[in-house]
């Protein structure tokens, strides 16, 4: 800033009357009248250094020859002097003093916080009056750092939730006093506190933070950060955690409100957070206490348990923590109802079925026992007129759905149903009779029922008789008639009567034919063992039984059937009928068929087993058992090929076979006998096992290098022998298991068992893997599977529907083997990928089922149900093409009288067991015009909105035609102009001749097109089209000229409405260069090729209907003149003289535009012959105007022809 020097007096004022005001760093000093004086202004300087305090004042005080003074005054408030005039009082002072220039500076050397901290003066003042010419303080401050930050109470503090706690932060000393700020971690802003100074260096500046401890705070870090001048680039700071004691939170489960069935068991769980951890959890409910702890369980659950449960949990601290669980206990529906009503016929009668539940039932039905086709919904039964028809037992059945959340949450849905019955006054109806059992057996007691329908109110009398008898004198009365224990051909049998009565008549009798039937029962049964030999031929098994009906004879080896046509049986069959209906049957199981060795009849030590003879009918079975046994030499049975041992070891040797009679075993090592014997190095024994499989045992004690070999079991009976051999060997690598073989599959699992090959003599460390090498892609890796020591193995994460190679290779701790054999095996197809249908919708108005399915892999049909009573019952079934992506379908059903509730379903074809979620239809009113849109309209309304559709159509043309007639008759019968007769015309619209239609143009004005101007670069206005119709191009005919009138077909470029590309090139000609005599141009013959021009124009092979036809001529030959040419595409000299192929564009007349702004060329009333003329304005043609030359017309011409042109 500036400093005294910069001071100046204002013109006319003298010094001692001087007003003048200046800046001195931020202070600013104001002078007037006599004297003046400057503020107090700041100055620092670091302890040990070297201040330098200016006092600057105006020059033209020296004049006055001042006293001039430096003092201080100390922190305590004594002064002393510093300097008089030049003259320092002390050593480390020094004065810079030149009047003339009004300079009076102090410089302190080595500065001193006891000595030099405090306040500097300067002084100027009048000799001998002490007046103040001047005066300059400074506060200097000797700079010196604060003490690092101590926060009292040290360590981690602790703090009481609800209790208030400080925190105290200070710094000892500094110059000038220190700034100490509290900050919370991880924000910005400073937090408020209570500072107080310390003053002086050996006292300490102190900054009080206040803290309402909460729970948020435990945990919390503090930081106090101190900072003075004497630290520039840096802040001294220190941090505190604080520790936080908090009331207990409560939360309790396992949901609120938690709901139970009633009956039903729940387990309230209470978490409690709290600081220190809660020594007390118990439970209240009303204020009375439960229990204690953290879970409370509320067993076999009653009404009275519903309501409100509270834990509360203490951990010291001044308050509790509670935490509310509601208990909702549901139940029902129970239903009460009056065990019968009784009613006169033709009254009407009300039932109220009154329904206890929580929560309220979902449905309330009626339904009568015995008429599956009577329901009526609601809680009220009502029969408004009753007849004897309606009598019978109603059902109320109310159905209520809820979820519970213990143990686990699950939906459940309760049935609850009460019976009423109605009887109504009425004589019984029709009787029926039927049997208990069903079929009555000779010797056990039958029962029969009589049931009238209807039953007959007040209740009847039932009556029994025989053929023999009469309803008058009954062999028994009521409802059941039984018979002890009726024999066959006995009095038991014959033809039962019954009927019922009361009090207002009886009803129809009814009848039965008891007719007893008999269990089978084994009249020759089989022997209990049979012994053969495989030489035995045309053996059989012969059993018989008698029974009523006639029984059937069945066969059975270990229990399972053998079926008719087996490759190993033949089975007969005899049956004859004897006395009162009873039938013999004998049955014969003949050991014969096409399997079999010899001539098809030899037995194989494959028939042992325990074969039955059975025999069932309608009433009982009844079986006999033999077991076979077939004489055979001995078999192998799976002697292992290897056994290993170590030296020093045993081992066992094991030889098993099958053999009858019993076989003998002796063992050899490498073809020399060995003789086994108890307690010496071998031993031997055999043991026989089920199914004639005998097993004998070869032990050698301390295995030698010389044991290693081949030893050989000789199995020997009295019809031959075998020899199997095993090689006993030290440990080794395992051999390669049989391949893996399916025990079942999923879509990306197969289950896999083999047979393991020898394990090398480690057990304990055989192990295997699975390698499975998909087939049906070839990027696809080959994986690995490490199933362990599983066999079977589970092998996971395949693809569905894949085919795969799987291999398996063993492993033990001397190495690994071969992979086996490969088996190809493949994972079924993914039904979870079977989709759901969307957009069900069913519309009340239209009584139609809409819905759509996304596309899938399978062939799937899909499944409509309702539903009933008794749950969802299929509606019908609709196959669906799997190849759609996406398709509706729709299904008029009628469900008046019914649950109006529809879903759909996806079901695989041929297995409607497997199937994706069902979608239950949304019922509406009537169908959402989206979904009329998207699924179709009915055919009667598509019929209707298409008739009356024409109908408009046919209507507007019919007002066009008028109105366009009345149009051109008002113009006056002079401008219609007749084609000659002498000439073919041409039909533009029905493509008489061979040529074209012209092309219709949408309604746009871009589409208006230039003329082309002619090589004298003669310019011509551009027309605009008129209702969206441009001008039109018109190829020449004939001999090749071009006409001398308007044309069509547009030539236009790629792209351009017109052009190639767009629909209306399929209205242009090929038009290339021809006879060049006269400057004309000529159409090619129609030959299919493509056009070479200038232009793009498709030509008349895009519109084959019409071809041109050279031998027409379209217009006068005299008038024949070629049409000027738009600048936009100009021809060139070359072209004229046989260059490539040119389009030939001819502008259409608005006949609404001035005449002098068409061009083109007319001559139709000069005499001569005149040719067919093609007009193709909207409403007139045009002739040439005399004065203006050819190539300009106007819509006076007498000659038009009118053309009208509707386009739908």
């Amino acid at each position: 800033m500036e400093d005294e020097s910069n001071f100046f007096l204002q013109p006319g004022f003298d010094e001692l009357s001087m007003i003048g005001v200046w800046r001195e760093k931020s202070l600013v000093c104001v002078a007037g009248g006599r004297g003046r004086a400057c503020g107090e202004e700041m100055a620092d300087v670091v302890e040990g250094e070297e201040a330098h305090l200016s006092c600057r004042f105006s020059p033209v005080l020296s004049s006055k020859e001042p006293e001039f003074f430096w003092t201080r005054t100390g922190p305590s408030g004594e002064k002393d002097m510093v300097a008089i005039r030049s003259v320092p009082l002390a050593t480390h002072y020094r004065i810079d003093f030149i009047p003339s220039e009004g300079k009076y500076d102090l410089f302190i050397k080595g500065a001193t916080y006891e000595r030099d901290n405090g306040r500097f003066e300067c002084m100027v003042k009048e000799g001998g009056t002490g007046r103040d010419f001047y005066n300059k303080a400074y506060y200097l401050t000797v700079l010196l750092p604060p003490g690092p930050p101590v926060v009292t109470p040290g360590g981690e503090p602790l703090g009481i939730e609800g209790k208030e706690m400080k925190l105290s932060c200070s710094s000892l000393g500094g110059s000038p006093d220190p700034q100490v700020t509290w900050y919370r971690v991880g924000e910005d802003s400073s937090l408020a506190s209570v500072v107080t100074p310390g003053g002086r260096k050996d006292q300490a500046t102190t900054a009080v933070l206040t803290i309402n401890p909460r729970r948020e705070d435990d945990g919390a870090e503090f930081r106090c950060v101190v900072w003075n001048r004497a630290l520039p680039q840096k802040s001294l700071e220190t941090t505190v955690r604080l520790r936080v004691h908090y009331f207990p939170r409560v939360t309790v489960g396992p949901a609120n409100p938690v709901r139970v069935e009633e009956g039903g068991s729940v387990r309230l769980s209470c978490s409690v957070d709290s600081k220190p951890p809660a020594t007390r959890v118990r439970w209240l409910q009303n204020g009375r206490v439960l229990g204690q702890g953290l879970v409370h369980t509320l067993e076999k659950v009653q009404l009275e348990d519903a309501g409100t449960y509270t834990c509360q949990a203490y951990n010291g601290l001044e308050s509790t923590g509670e935490g509310d669980v509601l208990v909702d206990v549901l139940y029902g529906p129970i239903v009460s109802l009056p065990k019968r009503r009784e009613v006169q016929p033709g009254q009407g009668i009300t039932v109220q079925c009154l329904v206890d539940s929580n929560p309220l039932p979902s449905s309330i039905e009626w339904l009568k026992e015995g008429d599956p086709e009577f329901r009526q919904r609601g809680a009220e039964l009502v029969l408004p007129v009753v007849t004897a028809e309606d009598v019978g037992t109603y059902t109320c059945r109310a159905l209520v759905s809820f979820a519970v959340d213990s143990p686990k949450r699950k939906e459940i849905e309760r049935e609850g149903n009460g019976s009423v019955l109605i009887l109504v006054n009425h004589r019984p109806g029709r009787a029926t009779i039927r049997s208990e059992p069903e079929f009555p057996v000779a010797g056990e007691p039958v029962t029969l029922v009589c049931d009238p329908n209807p039953p007959g109110w007040p209740e009847p009398v039932i009556v029994w008789w025989k053929d023999d008898g009469n309803p008058e004198n009954p062999i028994s009365n009521g409802g059941n008639f039984t018979l002890p224990g009726p024999v066959l051909g006995g009095e038991g049998e014959g033809v039962y009567h019954c009927l019922g009565r009361n009090s207002l008549g009886e009803g129809t009798p009814a009848s039965y034919a008891l007719d007893l039937g008999q269990k089978p029962r084994i009249s020759s049964p089989l022997p209990p063992q049979v012994v053969k030999g495989t030489d035995s031929p045309r053996f059989s098994l012969n059993c018989s039984a008698t029974g009523k009906p006639e029984p059937e004879g069945v066969w059975l080896k270990g229990g399972e059937e053998i079926p008719s046509g087996s490759p190993l049986y033949g089975i007969r069959e005899e049956a004859v009928e004897g006395r009162f209906g009873v039938w013999t049957v004998k049955s014969e199981l003949v050991f014969y068929g096409r399997d079999r060795s010899g001539d098809q009849d030899r037995l194989s030590p494959s028939d042992r087993g325990s074969y039955t003879c059975l025999f069932r009918n309608q009433v009982g079975s009844d079986k006999s058992y033999t077991l076979l046994r077939i004489q055979h030499a001995p078999l192998d049975e799976g002697t292992g090929k290897k056994v290993a041992g170590t030296v020093g070891s045993s081992a066992v040797l094991q030889c098993r076979v099958r053999s009858f009679p019993q076989p003998t075993f002796s063992w050899s090592f490498q073809d020399n006998p060995l003789v086994a014997m108890a307690g010496s190095k071998y031993e031997s024994n055999s043991s026989n096992l089920e199914g004639d499989v005998h097993v004998g045992m070869f032990h050698i004690q301390s295995i030698t290098p010389g044991d290693y070999g081949l030893y050989t079991c000789h199995v020997q009976n009295s019809l031959g022998g075998i020899r199997l051999e095993i090689r006993l060997q030290g440990h080794s690598s395992p051999d390669p298991p049989e391949p893996p073989v399916p025990v079942s599959t999923g879509p990306t699992w197969i289950l896999l068992e083999w047979e393991p090959g020898f394990d090398g003599g480690l057990s304990d460390s055989l192990g295997f893997m699975v390698s499975a090498d998909p087939q049906d892609d070839p990027r696809a890796e080959r994986k690995e599977f490490d199933c362990q020591n599983h066999n079977p193995c589970n092998i996971t994460n395949l693809r569905h529907q894949t085919a795969y190679l799987f291999r398996v290779r063993a492993f033990n701790a001397k190495g690994e083997s071969e992979f086996s054999a490969s088996s190809r095996l493949s994972t079924e197809l993914n039904f979870e990928e079977i989709p759901s249908p969307v957009d069900v919708v069913y519309g009340k108005n239209i009584k139609t089922l809409a819905f759509s399915f996304l596309s899938s892999p399978f062939d799937l049909e899909a499944v409509v149900e309702t539903k009933s009573g008794s749950g969802w019952e299929v509606y019908d079934r609709i196959p669906l093409d799997r190849t759609t992506r996406s398709r509706q379908h729709d299904l008029v059903m009628d469900l008046e009288g019914k649950d109006p509730s529809v879903r759909v379903s996806l079901c695989l074809q041929g297995n409607q067991t497997i199937c994706g979620r069902p979608t239950v239809a949304e019922i509406e009113a009537e169908m959402p015009v989206h979904m009329l849109v998207s699924k179709g309209f009915p055919k009667e309304l598509q019929v209707t909105i298409g008739v009356c559709a024409l109908a408009f159509l046919a209507a507007i043309l019919i007002v066009i035609c008028i109105l366009r007639r009345k149009v051109n008759g008002s113009k006056g019968s002079g401008k219609d102009y007749e084609l000659e007769n002498s000439h073919v015309r041409p039909n533009l619209v029905t493509g008489v001749g061979g040529n074209p239609p012209p092309p219709y143009y949408p309604g746009d004005t871009k589409s208006s097109l230039s003329l082309y101007d002619p090589p004298h670069n003669h310019s011509h206005n551009t027309s605009t089209s008129r209702n969206g119709y441009p001008g039109y191009s018109y190829p020449a005919a004939g001999n090749g000229h071009l006409p001398n009138g308007s044309g069509y077909g547009m030539g236009q470029g790629p792209g351009e409405e017109g052009g190639e590309g767009s629909e209306d090139s399929l209205w242009k000609g090929k038009l290339g260069t021809g006879d060049h005599g006269n400057g004309a141009y000529t159409l090619h013959a129609y030959d299919g090729a493509p056009s070479r021009g200038q232009g793009t124009f498709r030509g008349y092979d895009d519109y084959v209907t019409y071809p041109p036809s050279a031998h027409e001529e379209y217009l006068n030959q005299r008038n024949r003149q070629l049409l000027p040419f738009s600048s936009r595409n100009p021809l060139h000299d070359d072209d004229l003289n046989g260059g490539g192929e040119q389009q030939v564009h001819y502008h259409l007349p608005d006949p609404l535009l001035d005449g002098s702004r068409y061009v083109g060329s007319s001559d139709m009333g000069a005499g001569g012959d005149r040719t067919q003329q093609v007009t193709m304005s909207f409403e007139e043609s045009f002739d040439s105007v005399p004065g203006q030359g050819q190539g300009h017309m106007t819509p006076t011409s007498r000659h038009r022809r009118v053309i009208h042109e509707v386009i739908v």
